[in-house]
């Protein structure tokens, strides 16, 4: 079982079925894919972040054969960190285009977890509405009458 998010576009109504559903775990395509996996979902900053440290990680096995091991341990640990953060990635793009976070399911996939948003989407229409709230009566407004700041008070 995965927690998955479920964005809504910003002019979106209720029920929506264009929503984003998008896995909260590892993403082993982008552990494998980086680059690729990002430019391909339009992660342009943190694709060119990852290609940079990459390039560094290059250069320094050119320039110093010995730092081998080390290319290695940051190239492993970049994929790494791409894999674990991929999907945050993606959920942080979408509220950025103005997207709303709007649910939050456990489920086995992503169809159930639209399933599963749909049918507390429907319960939660058919729940009834709470009282609406209606104030106290003030007590004699004035002057003198105690009050904490601008809101009168009273003992009961």
């Amino acid at each position: 079982m995965s927690a998955f998010l479920i964005l809504s576009r910003p002019e979106a109504v209720r029920p929506d079925p264009d929503v984003a559903i998008i896995a909260d775990r590892f993403s082993w395509a982008a552990f494998y894919f980086g680059v690729l996996w990002m430019l391909l979902h339009r992660l342009w900053l943190e694709a060119a972040v990852i290609i940079a440290l990459r390039a560094a990680a290059l250069w320094a096995v050119i320039t110093a054969p010995d730092l081998a091991a080390a290319a290695v341990v940051l190239w492993a640990g970049l994929s790494t960190l791409v894999g674990l953060e991929a999907q945050e990635w993606r959920a942080r793009r979408l509220i950025r285009r103005g997207y709303r976070l709007i649910d939050l399911v456990e489920a086995p996939d992503a169809d159930t977890a639209f399933e599963l948003h749909l049918s507390d989407l429907a319960q939660k229409s058919h729940r009834s509405s709470p009282p609406a709230w209606t104030p106290r009566p003030a007590a004699a407004a004035g002057p003198d009458a105690p009050a904490i700041g601008l809101v009168p008070w009273q003992k009961v």
